[in-house]
C-alpha cells in the first residue's frame, strides 16, 4: 500500500472499534496486520464512499467526529440517478454494451419499452440496481434484442404499461451509435436549458469545457449562442 491509493466503500457501515483503528491509520500511517505484532507503516491514499450523509450519523452518535474530520478533506457528491433523469438511458446502453461485451453476447437492438421503463423507475440502488437489472436483461435477451421482460418485480408494472404503446426496433447502427445518439441529445437538450451557455452546459453534464467542446464538434450540434470569453 505505498504510494497507492485504497478504496473504503460503505464507510458508514464501519464498527465503532474499526473506526478507532482507521484513525490511528489516517493519523499516524501506523498498522499491524492480522495475525501480527509488527507495526508498518503506509502512505497510500485513501478514499472512502458513503451513500448514507455522515453528518448525520455523527450527530446521533454513531459515527467518529474525529474520524470525519479526518476523512472529509475533499468531498464529493453524486446525486443518485432518480435525479440524473437525462444520463439514465445513456448510461444504461453503456452498461448493455459492456454485460454483452462481457459475456460475449451478440445484440441487434433494445425494445424502447425497456428504455421507457428505465426513464420512470426511480432506481433507490442506483448504480448497482441499474447494472444487476440490465445484465439479467442481456443474459435472456432473445434474438439478439434485448427486453424488458428479465426486470424484477419491482419495475414490472412500469414495464406493462411501458409495453401497450411501444413496439420493438432494431437498431440499426448498432449500441455504440445508441449511445451516441442519446449522448448528442442529452447535450441538445441541456445545451438549450442552460441558454447556450457552454460553460453552465458543461457543468450540468458534469464534465469539463474542452469535452464538451469536442462531442459538440463531433456531433455537428449547432450552438446559437456566442462563445463565452
Amino acid at each position: 500500500a505505498k504510494g497507492g491509493t485504497i478504496l473504503l466503500d460503505e464507510i458508514d457501515a464501519l464498527e465503532p472499534v474499526h473506526q478507532a483503528k482507521l484513525l490511528r491509520v489516517l493519523e499516524t500511517g501506523e498498522f499491524e496486520p492480522v495475525g501480527s505484532n509488527e507495526t508498518h507503516q503506509t502512505t497510500a491514499r485513501t478514499i472512502v464512499a458513503s451513500n448514507v450523509c455522515l453528518e448525520t450519523l455523527v450527530r446521533r452518535g454513531e459515527f467518529r467526529q474525529d474520524l470525519f474530520f479526518r476523512l472529509n478533506q475533499m468531498k464529493f457528491e453524486l446525486p443518485p440517478l432518480r435525479e440524473r433523469t437525462r444520463t439514465v438511458v445513456p448510461l444504461a446502453l453503456e452498461l448493455i454494451e459492456e454485460c454483452a461485451r462481457e459475456g460475449n453476447i451478440e445484440l441487434r437492438g433494445v425494445d424502447p419499452s425497456l428504455l421507457e421503463a428505465i426513464c420512470t423507475y426511480q432506481w433507490p440502488g442506483n448504480i448497482r440496481e441499474l447494472r444487476n437489472e440490465v445484465r439479467r436483461c442481456v443474459l435472456f435477451a432473445r434474438d439478439g434484442i434485448v427486453r424488458p421482460g428479465s426486470l424484477s418485480t419491482a419495475i414490472a408494472a412500469q414495464v406493462a404499461k411501458a409495453c401497450q404503446h411501444a413496439s420493438q426496433v432494431d437498431v440499426p447502427t448498432g449500441l455504440a451509435g445508441s449511445i451516441a445518439i442519446s449522448e448528442q441529445q442529452a447535450i441538445e437538450t441541456m445545451l438549450k436549458t442552460q441558454n447556450y451557455n457552454r460553460a453552465a452546459t458543461a457543468r450540468a453534464l458534469g464534465i469539463s469545457r474542452v469535452t464538451l467542446y469536442n462531442k459538440i464538434r463531433r456531433y455537428g450540434i449547432r450552438v446559437d449562442g456566442p462563445e463565452e470569453t
